[in-house]
């Protein structure tokens, strides 16, 4: 490869063969991703984000797709709603860079769920607002910044509102 490491190298240059040998490197890297314990769960989720984005700039049909599926699917083994409305706005985020805002407001709106259940749960009232944060940019990303403002409305504190970017 003529770059240092794969985030690196421009794949827009690549010749076939180190096309192949990307795709090869990413395909052999996918089952120990896939097979983290339950304890790597944050882990996983944002490898198989990783992996779906080398995919796609591979122009890998499909695997990008279901790679950004299933990080959505191993949310659910994360603990804490905080954590869990982060990482689905994380998959969020990514969906909109691929252009496809119907999936990425689908992912937005399981986001909002668990951003809403940590809100109740806080009882710090400098992070009660802090899974909004993530949620906040993915819209502002797809151009709603009117959603953008409404989910901030509730933050009256602008330590809280400090705190949702630190």
């Amino acid at each position: 490869f003529s770059g240092s490491n794969f985030t690196n190298y421009s794949i827009d240059r690549s010749q076939p063969n180190d096309r192949a040998a990307l795709v090869t490197m990413v395909d052999t890297t996918y089952p120990l991703v896939r097979n983290l314990s339950s304890g790597y769960s944050r882990l996983k989720v944002q490898s198989l984000m990783n992996l779906a984005q080398a995919y796609k700039k591979l122009n890998v049909a499909d695997r990008p797709l279901q790679l950004l599926a299933e990080a959505t699917q191993n949310v659910n083994g994360e603990r804490g709603a905080e954590l869990q409305a982060n990482l689905l706005s994380d998959i969020a985020k990514v969906y909109i860079s691929w252009k496809d805002t119907a999936t990425a407001q689908q992912v937005l709106t399981q986001a909002l769920r668990f951003s809403d259940t940590a809100v109740r749960e806080q009882t710090d009232p400098a992070r009660k607002y802090a899974s909004r944060g993530g949620i906040v940019n993915a819209y502002i990303q797809m151009g709603q910044i009117d959603r953008a403002v409404e989910l901030l409305q509730p933050v009256t504190d602008t330590t809280m509102l400090n705190n949702l970017y630190s």
